[in-house]
C-alpha cells in the first residue's frame, strides 16, 4: 500500500507548478472579499492551490527541510526568510492606518507569509527545473494569444469569466499609448495593467530562451520559435521597464551561456531574427514609440514620469516618519492618499510608490529592508553559484538567473513584482529554485 507521505510527496510537485501557472490570471472567487479588507488576498484563485501546496507539504513530513541546515548560507536564508515574515505580521500593531483600516496590513501580511511559506516549500521539495521552464513557456503562449488578440482588436476579447478586464481605449484610467489623436490601447492578457503583462511575457522569454540552450534539435526549434514570437508581443507592450530589464537579465545570463556553451549557430540566428523583429517593430509603429520615449510631448507620457516622482518624495516622507520600524504593511497607498490630500494640490490617487526598496523601507523601516534585501541578494548569489557548482540543470539554471535579475532590475522601477501576489510568487518561487539542490524529482 502507497504510504500517504509518498503521494503527497507527488502530488506537491504537481500543486507547485499549478500555482505557478495560475499567476497568469487576475482571477477571483465567485464571492471573493472587497478590496481593502482583512483577507481580500484569499479572493483570488491562486490562493487555492497554494493552500493545497502547503497542506501537502505539511503530510509529507516537511519533506527537504533538511536541505535549511547543509549550509551557513541556507541558515541565513532561511532565518531572513522567516523573519521577514514575522516582522510583516508584527507591523499591524504600528500601521499608519489602524484605526480606521485595520484589514490593510493583516491583508498585506497575510499575502507576505503566503508567499514566503510557498518559496520555503520550492526550496525544501522543488519540481524539476524544466517544468518550471515549460510552465513560463506555456504562460508565454496563452498570454500571448490573449494579448495579441487585445491589441489587434484593440479592445477586451470576452474572457471577463478568466480574470479579463473591460478595456477600451477610450475610457479613462485604461493604458494606452497616445500619439496625436491615436489612443492605442496596450495588451493586458488576463492581468489588471500591460507592465504586469510585460513582466509575464518576461519569465515566458527567459523560459523559451532556457530550451534553447537544450541539446535536443526539435526543442531548440520549440523553444526559438517561442522567443521570436514572444518578443514580438514583449514590445508590444511598451514597458520600458521590462524592456530595460530584459536587456539587464540577457547580460547577466549571457556571460553563463558563453563560459559553458560557447557561441553557437542557433545563438546566433536567434539573436539576429531578434534585431529583425527590433527594426520591423520601430517601423511599424514609429509614431506610438516617439510618444513613449519622450520624443514627443504627449500628456500622458509625461504626466506617467512626472507621477513616479511625486511617489519616490511621499515614500521618503513615510521612511523619514518611521525610518526603522516603517507604516505598516500594505499602508504606504493610504499613507500617499493621506499626504496628497494634506500637503498638495495634485490630482492623483494614493498608489505605491514605483520602487520596490522604497517601498519596503516606507511599509517596513530599515529592519524590513535589511531582512529582504539579504534574501535576495542570498538567493542570486546562490544561483549563479550553483550554476558553477552543479552540471545538472545547468541550462535551466542560467534562464532562471536571467529571469531573477530581470525581475529585480524591474523592481528598481515598478512595484508589481512585489506588491502583487501573483509577480510576488514568481520571482520567490524562481529565487527559490535557483537557489535550492535538486535531488528528488519527477519527470
Amino acid at each position: 500500500m502507497i504510504h500517504i507521505r509518498t503521494i503527497a510527496s507527488n502530488l506537491l510537485h504537481l500543486s507547485i507548478l499549478v500555482t505557478l501557472f495560475l499567476s497568469q490570471s487576475w482571477l477571483k472567487l465567485p464571492d471573493s472579499p472587497a478590496p481593502f479588507t482583512a483577507t481580500y488576498v484569499t479572493g483570488f484563485v491562486i490562493v487555492i492551490p497554494l493552500c493545497v501546496s502547503i497542506i501537502l507539504w505539511v503530510l509529507t513530513g516537511f519533506q527537504g527541510i533538511q536541505k535549511v541546515y547543509n549550509s551557513k548560507t541556507n541558515i541565513l536564508w532561511f532565518l531572513t526568510l522567516i523573519a521577514f515574515a514575522g516582522w510583516a505580521v508584527l507591523s499591524q500593531h504600528w500601521d499608519f492606518v489602524s484605526d480606521n483600516r485595520s484589514g490593510v496590513a493583516h491583508n498585506a501580511s497575510l499575502q507576505i507569509v503566503l508567499v514566503l511559506t510557498f518559496a520555503l516549500i520550492v526550496f525544501c521539495h522543488p519540481p524539476k527545473l524544466k517544468w518550471i521552464l515549460i510552465i513560463g513557456v506555456l504562460m508565454l503562449i496563452t498570454q500571448g494569444i490573449i494579448g495579441s488578440l487585445q491589441v489587434t482588436n484593440q479592445t477586451s476579447i470576452g474572457l471577463r469569466t478568466l480574470g479579463e478586464f473591460r478595456l477600451d481605449p477610450a475610457q479613462s484610467g485604461v493604458s494606452v499609448i497616445q500619439a496625436g489623436e491615436l489612443r492605442w490601447l496596450r495588451p493586458y492578457g488576463l492581468l489588471p495593467h500591460p507592465n504586469i503583462f510585460a513582466g509575464l511575457i518576461l519569465f515566458g522569454i527567459f523560459a523559451s530562451a532556457g530550451l534553447i540552450l537544450n541539446d535536443n534539435r526539435r526543442i531548440q526549434i520549440v523553444g526559438g520559435v517561442c522567443f521570436l514570437v514572444g518578443m514580438w508581443v514583449f514590445l508590444l507592450t511598451f514597458s520600458r521597464g521590462a524592456w530595460g530589464s530584459f536587456g539587464i537579465g540577457v547580460l547577466a545570463s549571457l556571460f553563463f551561456v558563453i563560459r559553458y556553451f560557447g557561441i553557437k549557430r542557433r545563438f546566433i540566428v536567434v539573436a539576429l531574427c531578434t534585431i529583425v523583429i527590433g527594426f520591423v517593430f520601430l517601423w511599424t509603429y514609429r509614431p506610438l514609440m516617439a510618444s513613449r520615449v519622450g520624443i514627443s510631448t504627449e500628456s500622458i507620457e509625461m504626466r506617467s514620469v512626472a507621477d513616479r516622482i511625486v511617489f519616490n518624495e511621499i515614500a521618503f516622507s513615510a521612511i523619514e516618519l518611521s525610518p526603522y520600524i516603517g507604516i505598516g504593511a500594505g499602508n504606504f497607498p493610504w499613507y500617499a492618499a493621506h499626504y496628497l490630500h494634506n500637503y498638495t494640490d495634485y490630482d492623483l490617487r494614493g498608489d505605491n510608490v514605483h520602487m520596490v526598496a522604497l517601498g519596503i523601507w516606507s511599509e517596513y523601516g530599515l529592519v524590513g529592508l535589511l531582512l529582504i534585501g539579504t534574501n535576495i541578494v542570498i538567493a542570486i548569489l546562490e544561483t549563479a553559484r550553483n550554476i558553477w557548482r552543479y552540471d545538472h540543470q545547468r541550462r535551466e539554471r542560467i534562464a532562471i538567473l536571467g529571469i531573477i535579475i530581470a525581475y529585480t532590475t524591474i523592481g528598481l522601477l515598478d512595484h508589481y513584482p512585489w506588491t502583487l501576489i501573483h509577480t510576488q510568487l514568481i520571482w520567490f518561487v524562481l529565487m527559490a529554485s535557483g537557489l535550492s539542490v535538486i535531488s528528488e524529482t519527477f519527470d
